[in-house]
């Protein structure tokens, strides 16, 4: 774990920025898009926490257009103030917990978490991520790369 530094800000308010503008610039539903944006090299460099990137979210439309052909697949599109808070606490947990966001999608699933926006959307990350542990039957292990290799070093060395 680490601390929600000004680089985390960074992160989380620009992939805040392109999801919110997936909504408006993408033909496809934003489940559709999201699905795409967590198999994406770019979601990947940020998983990294690589620096050096450009924070341009024309930028990310642009490599994600290379990677994936444009679609018009799907119909439900969330609103754009959910899909920014999606993109803010989504990044906010991969940058804090060194949690893949693949990985993220597939412990707290956007269907489910979309429907959250209007509860959770004026609290605290922390708040928002210890409740979705319970709600969802995870613990911090999970989530959290570096607490699961503890874990499973050990139970290695405790035999």
């Amino acid at each position: 774990m680490r601390e929600f530094d000004l680089e985390g800000l960074r992160f989380a308010s620009y992939q805040a920025d392109i999801f919110e503008a997936s909504v408006e610039r993408l033909d496809c539903s934003s489940l559709v898009f999201l699905r795409r944006f967590g198999k994406s090299s770019l979601a990947y460099r940020l998983d990294q926490a690589i620096p050096t990137q450009s924070l341009d979210v024309n930028d990310a439309f642009y490599e994600l257009s290379q990677e994936f052909p444009s679609s018009d697949y799907g119909k439900v599109k969330y609103s754009p103030d959910a899909m920014h808070w999606l993109g803010y606490i989504y990044r906010y947990m991969a940058y804090v917990y060194h949690c893949p966001t693949k990985r993220l999608f597939s412990l707290f699933p956007v269907k489910q978490t979309v429907r959250d926006y209007y509860v959770y959307h004026t609290q605290s990350e922390q708040w928002c991520v210890e409740n979705w542990l319970e709600r969802f039957g995870w613990t911090l292990e999970d989530l959290d790369d570096e607490l699961r290799a503890k874990a499973i070093l050990r139970k290695r060395y405790e035999k």
